[in-house]
């Protein structure tokens, strides 16, 4: 009984579905907590010095 010759590439392209559909979702995380970051900091330093 041998495999077929796809079953390689099929879950090797799944594994890779994963890791991007993980990467994008860290990617997303990451991006809200820079922008979340970036926007405390703005509202500080405007605190801080009057235009």
């Amino acid at each position: 009984m041998r495999n077929p010759p796809d079953a390689g590439p099929t879950l090797t392209t799944h594994q890779l579905c994963r890791a991007a559909s993980m990467v994008q979702s860290l990617f997303t995380i990451f991006s809200r907590t820079v922008l979340t970051q970036v926007e405390n900091y703005l509202n500080r330093a405007v605190r801080i010095v009057p235009i």
